[in-house]
């Protein structure tokens, strides 16, 4: 399975997956999937990943604040893989986060550390 963000000579887009891939990955198929392959195979942060892998993501504080399930992130082997933390101004802004700002920085900040 080929490393695409392997090349350094070429930029390093990284993907960005929602919640819902994050979370999705971790579970059993709804129905069967082509080829045999298993939902893990979509982890492209797990090295057994019979698809391909990926060593970086970008992943929005948005999501990542106060999530408690294991997901893609959470369970990814930390030193291979890199989280780039999004700070997830945009939905604080927006107004879909309703936490008053001065506590989700703070959130934002202890979640990038960890």
């Amino acid at each position: 399975m080929p490393n695409i963000s392997a090349n350094p000579e070429h930029a390093l887009f990284l993907p960005a997956p929602n919640p819902n891939f994050n979370n999705g990955v971790m579970k059993p198929a709804p129905r069967p999937l082509p080829a045999g392959l298993a939902m893990a195979d979509l982890n492209f942060l797990l090295s057994t990943s019979s698809l391909f892998t990926y060593e970086a993501v970008l992943y929005s504080a948005a999501f990542g604040v106060g999530e408690l399930n294991p997901t893609m992130i959470t369970t990814r082997d930390r030193s291979t893989t890199t989280v780039v933390g999004d700070s997830g101004g945009f939905s604080l802004i927006s107004g879909s986060i309703t936490t008053p700002h001065k506590h989700f920085r703070v959130q934002v900040l202890q979640w990038q550390e960890s």
